[in-house]
């Protein structure tokens, strides 16, 4: 981006369906490559679907959309994810065995920053990926 550009955007609802992964993988990838980003598609799909599947799963009311949002700064993309929900997602060691709760885990491993804001609408899970350029 060049000096004194806005960040661009591009967000989604997507509601709690069985597609909502593949969802976020195709947002993902057609904003990046829109954005000549195409090196950080891998990260930046699994940190989305990570976030929106955890906030489907685990914190959103079952009858409520998350909202899926990408924001390219000047040296980042960073990644939001919005839902209703009141509950604080907490970090934790999932064992080997389970197949969930590593969700922040893989969040932690994958961004340089990663944090959430909670508003009278909800919470937002947030996760900031560098750019080469």
């Amino acid at each position: 981006m060049a000096s004194g550009e806005q960040p661009q955007v591009v967000q989604i609802a997507i509601s709690p369906v069985p597609i909502a992964a593949p969802l976020c993988r195709r947002l993902v990838t057609d904003a990046l490559r829109r954005w000549g980003l195409e090196d950080l598609i891998d990260d930046a799909q699994v940190v989305a679907t990570e976030l929106v599947t955890n906030a489907i799963a685990t914190s959103a009311p079952a009858d409520s959309d998350v909202t899926l949002r990408l924001r390219r700064e000047r040296s980042s993309v960073v990644v939001e994810v919005g839902d209703q929900a009141e509950a604080v997602p907490v970090l934790q060691q999932a064992a080997i065995s389970v197949e969930y709760g590593r969700a922040l885990s893989v969040v932690t491993s994958l961004s340089t920053f990663w944090g959430l804001r909670q508003g009278a609408g909800g919470t937002v899970m947030w996760a900031e990926l560098p750019t080469a350029a």
